[in-house]
């Protein structure tokens, strides 16, 4: 679980790597740690792993990004691709649904006058098992 794995599947564009490993890091948190006052924060939670993961990596890394038509929850660039997430809490949308709301907010069209890949991964966070359910990923360029 190396962060040199990650930053060796990125710079690969390997987003299932990427997503693997997450999902690791992820099913490692304790299952206590998230008590009932806790539980709206869950997103967040893997929202602030996610993050640092990617600060680890030494990537620039946002959350919260706001544009014109809503806010991505995290948006990595590297020097050739520019990676958009979306999570869902299972109980509130798939990663299908987390996917679509990048396209239809439009999340990528800032980047879009670059030259760079684009790469959309909506992801699902499983409130039961707490860690990554699933994911869908598109290459926009």
């Amino acid at each position: 679980k190396s962060v040199w794995h990650f930053v060796e599947d990125i710079r690969a564009g390997n987003v299932e790597g990427v997503m693997e490993r997450l999902k690791a890091i992820i099913s490692g948190i304790a299952y206590d740690n998230f008590t009932e006052e806790n539980l709206k924060l869950r997103e967040q939670n893997y929202q602030t792993a996610v993050y640092l993961v990617f600060t680890l990596m030494g990537q620039f890394v946002q959350t919260e990004v706001h544009c014109s038509t809503g806010r991505a929850d995290c948006i990595v660039q590297t020097a050739t691709s520019v990676y958009i997430f979306e999570f869902k809490l299972s109980g509130n949308g798939s990663a299908e649904e987390a996917l679509n709301q990048i396209k239809e907010n439009g999340y990528a069209e800032r980047y879009k006058a670059d030259s760079k890949k684009i790469v959309l991964i909506g992801s699902s966070f499983d409130e039961q098992t707490r860690t990554i359910k699933d994911w869908k990923v598109l290459n926009q360029r």
